[in-house]
């Protein structure tokens, strides 16, 4: 199609240039367009009879780096492997005070699975005294392991108060403090404290009672006035509400 386009110009051109050169020029001219229709028609052969070689040019892909999808599930208020229960408010737990242990579920998933009814012989108030009396209690254990104690008022034998033992790992006070809380950081908070050779140490806040064994005194017995007087190591053993 280009071939004919320019053969078409070239004889346009040459009809025009005729019509406007004299008369005595056409001869001449003539002999020069013919060379030059030659060497088109030369030309034109060549490109019908060469063949196109096309060079292919080396293809560049760029690619843009999706970021990874990430599978990613919000969590809401998963309980820890380790559940921790509440011991205030008149409960523990799901548990309340004032009620008979037997509406208590028979086992609660991460605080007990077992519960048990235990008496148990103590003194009067009176270190010397002969006078004794039973007390009631139930004992809640985890895995074989005591967790605390339901202990039941002598009248209508309903729960009258909780206290935390060994095995509540995962129990805390709603004012933060559990089973294992540093005496030391106890004594700062300006509690009142206690000790005598029956009960050994304690202290309250005047809605718990804390208690540490006496081994965690650096004298071993009496009332620590300075923070130095309990020892490093020493512990809460017993919270009881």
């Amino acid at each position: 199609m280009n071939i004919m386009k320019k053969n078409l110009l070239l004889t346009l051109v040459a009809a025009f240039l005729l019509m406007a050169m004299p008369q005595q020029t056409n001869a001449q001219f003539l002999k020069n367009l013919g060379k030059a229709l030659q060497n088109v028609g030369e030309g034109v052969l060549k490109d019908l009879t060469t063949p196109t070689t096309t060079t292919q040019q080396p293809t560049t892909t760029t690619t843009t780096a999706q970021p990874a999808q990430t599978n990613v599930t919000e969590v809401k208020d998963q309980p820890s492997a380790a559940k921790v229960f509440i011991l205030g408010n008149g409960s523990l737990g799901p548990l309340k005070k004032g009620v008979l242990v037997s509406t208590f579920p028979k086992q609660v998933e991460g605080l007990y699975d077992k519960f048990e009814k235990k008496t148990e012989e103590t003194y009067g108030d009176s270190y010397d005294s002969d006078e004794t009396w039973t007390i009631e209690y139930y004992l809640f254990t985890k895995a074989g392991k005591p967790v605390f104690r339901a202990n039941i008022d002598e009248g209508n034998k309903k729960v009258q108060s909780f206290t935390l033992l060994e095995g509540a790992s995962n129990i805390k006070t709603a004012k933060g403090i559990y089973v294992g809380y540093s005496a030391r950081e106890l004594f700062k908070k300006n509690l009142e404290w206690y000790f005598d050779y029956e009960s050994g140490l304690f202290c309250s806040d005047g809605e718990y009672y804390y208690t540490v064994p006496s081994e965690g005194l650096v004298l071993g017995e009496g009332t620590p006035e300075k923070i130095t007087d309990l020892k490093p190591t020493a512990k809460v053993s017993e919270i009881s509400y």
